[in-house]
């Protein structure tokens, strides 16, 4: 098979293993790609984990199941193969698949990437709060409103103030109580 071709196989064996995982169309090929992405071969990491960032974009799964897929922040965040620079790119590439999601789950998780230090993810992060926030009147409580006014505070989007006017008539147009 491909992966035991990927597993066991001669150096060349293993590139076109991986070459072959990497044009494998949908999500067949995803469970191994996550699997190299979070090995420790730099040679591979990278590049499965942008090809699995894009299949779950790609996949007909539900935004729920997508937001569940998205392990790629984690193996971004500490896998030591991935240089510093494609860890942020796939963690600002996952958070912008978290805001077309627009899951309760995935506006939770992109708030844990609220200030992070690399101002794209941080930047992703305000944008997936924000935009998942403001299509769901139904998402809101005191945990939303901190994540919403922390967003609006990092915001530096060329609209943020327009951005900044919406999440405020949102906010005055939720329940007081209740909510998350």
């Amino acid at each position: 098979t491909i992966s035991k071709g990927f597993d066991s196989g001669s150096a060349v064996d293993k590139d076109n293993a991986f070459y072959a995982l990497l044009n494998i169309k949908g999500m067949a090929a995803a469970d191994k790609l996550a699997e190299i992405a979070a090995a420790d071969d730099a040679a591979y990491a990278a590049k499965a984990l942008d090809v699995y960032v894009q299949r779950i974009a790609a996949s007909d799964k539900t935004p729920e199941n997508k937001t569940l897929l998205s392990d790629v922040l984690d193996i971004a965040g500490s896998n030591k193969a991935l240089s510093a620079a494609d860890a942020r790119k796939i963690e600002t590439k996952a958070l912008q698949g978290l805001e077309n999601n627009k899951t309760f789950q995935g506006m939770m998780l992109a708030g844990k990437y609220l200030g992070n230090a690399d101002a794209d993810v941080s930047q992703a992060a305000v944008m997936a709060v924000i935009r998942t926030a403001l299509a769901h009147k139904e998402f809101y409580g005191p945990a939303v409103t901190e994540l919403l006014k922390k967003a609006v505070e990092l915001n530096k989007d060329k609209d943020s103030n327009y951005q900044r006017e919406e999440v405020q008539k949102h906010l005055a147009s939720l329940p007081a109580t209740g909510g998350f």
